[in-house]
């Protein structure tokens, strides 16, 4: 299972407290717009749960409450809505659901004995792409399927895991990590299943792509050994790869603003424990704190307006 590093969260679980490795970010596309708010996951009464707030800091609202993880969360185009991934069925398997962006309205979209998550919607709205573990095999695949579940369709079915689906902001692609080769590297391929295309060819460990609102560069996260993660950002074609963060901390999970003007991503570099929210220049100056997200913070994704 594609494992993100050094990153444990515990989840209260039926009164004990379980620890859980949760799978990497997908980092969907980022809608162009104006900036609005964050989504992101905190902490909340022990376990997991979803908020939003403002780029300044103000505003932090908990969508979801309740005794089990709720993680990953990723806007609809539109803004209304948010697809998330929850523990909270009978059988501890994450699934995906979608509530709207006051945190009501939750429906459940996959109800199997599968591992789904990681959604990320296309630019239009209709499908959602994800994460599974329901070929033969176990391994992660690429699926897509309707808002509200149904019409299921493979994208991926290889013999290795494929995740971290992030649909570009045309459609014509999705972004997505690959460890068939050995260490994980970026892919892009159409939604069905055709001209797969590796974007990164080296020894480092890639996760996370996230596309530009203009789809022509895609931010993720790397390193050489698997231990020393940093930002880059490449072409959408996989040249001119960039290093934009350099420095003794780990820095994940990288999201493109809507007005395109800057990288909000998830870091261990504040002061204390735990993992906070940043946004920074394109270049990588210029890096600012989200205040008052909490001591964990993970799994951003920003609104367009």
């Amino acid at each position: 299972m594609n494992i993100r590093p050094k990153n444990f969260a515990y989840v209260l679980v039926l009164g004990g407290l379980i620890s859980s490795i949760l799978p990497a970010r997908e980092a969907a596309a980022t809608f162009p717009g104006r900036n609005g708010k964050i989504v992101y996951t905190g902490m909340g009464g022990g376990d997991q749960e979803i908020f939003v707030i403002k780029p300044s800091g103000e505003g932090r609202k908990q969508l979801t409450r309740n005794d089990r993880g709720d993680y990953d969360p990723a806007w609809s185009p539109s803004g209304n809505r948010i697809a998330f991934v929850s523990l909270r069925g009978r059988s501890f398997e994450p699934d995906i659901f979608v509530m709207s962006s006051s945190g009501r309205e939750v429906k459940k979209l996959t109800s199997d004995q599968a591992s789904d998550e990681q959604p990320s919607w296309s630019p239009s709205g209709r499908r959602i792409a994800f994460t599974s573990t329901r070929n033969a095999g176990n391994d992660q695949d690429i699926f897509s399927m309707r808002p509200n579940g149904s019409q299921v369709k493979a994208v991926t079915d290889s013999d290795g895991n494929e995740t971290e689906p992030s649909w570009s902001p045309t459609g014509a692609f999705i972004a997505y990590t690959s460890g068939v080769g050995g260490d994980p590297e970026i892919f892009r391929i159409r939604p069905n299943g055709r001209e797969n295309k590796q974007l990164t060819t080296n020894d480092y460990f890639e996760y996370g792509a996230n596309w530009s609102p203009n789809g022509k560069r895609i931010a993720y996260w790397a390193s050489p050994d698997g231990t020393d993660y940093e930002i880059f950002t490449m072409k959408s074609d996989g040249s001119n790869q960039v290093q934009v963060t350099s420095n003794d901390h780990q820095d994940y999970s990288p999201v493109y603003s809507p007005d395109s003007n800057r990288i909000l991503f998830e870091s261990d570099r504040g002061k204390g424990s735990g993992i906070g929210l940043f946004t920074m220049r394109l270049d990588g100056t210029g890096v600012r704190k989200v205040p008052n997200t909490g001591p964990f913070a993970q799994y951003p994704d920003w609104k367009r307006i």
